[in-house]
């Protein structure tokens, strides 16, 4: 199996503090056996609830789980 394949996981999110911290245990686990080399990235589109703060924690605990934070709410679609 090759180690050396680049991925990124790109994951829209609103409202998901309770859902985040799950998904990057189980993508992080399910990632590592494919590549050493990925990020998760997730794009935060202006919750209203901890979802921010629960990514930047993520993000503090392992450099590969990244966040972007949109200026406002776009929609699903576009963010």
């Amino acid at each position: 199996m090759q180690k050396n394949i680049k991925i990124s996981i790109v994951i829209p999110v609103y409202n998901e503090q309770d859902n985040v911290s799950k998904i990057s245990i189980k993508l992080v686990e399910l990632v590592e056996k494919i590549s050493d080399s990925y990020e998760i990235i997730f794009v935060d589109d202006c919750s209203l609830d901890n979802t921010l703060l629960n990514l930047e924690d993520l993000n503090k605990k392992n450099n590969k789980i990244k966040y972007l934070e949109m200026s406002r709410r776009f929609g699903y679609q576009n963010s």
